[in-house]
């Protein structure tokens, strides 16, 4: 995940549920494992599901809206 202000106290989100993994790599780079596909049912048109990707830092948070989809 690239963006900005990224310490290693930053956590990512996968719509609701936290990324099994995050690595701090430096003050703009991320890398975060997906977790388990959760239950949800698929988008009828891309055969999986689309979510946001949250990333929170000391109290302050940024959200990219259908950033990472699941596929089946």
């Amino acid at each position: 995940i690239r963006g900005e202000s990224f310490s290693p106290a930053s956590k990512v989100f996968f719509g609701s549920i936290p990324a099994a993994s995050v690595q701090y790599v430096d003050s703009r780079t991320l890398i975060a494992v997906t977790p388990a596909l959760p239950t949800l049912p698929p988008s009828p048109k891309v055969g999986g599901r689309w979510v946001d990707v949250t990333v929170t830092d000391l109290g302050t948070s940024a959200t990219l809206p259908h950033a990472f989809l699941y596929r089946r």
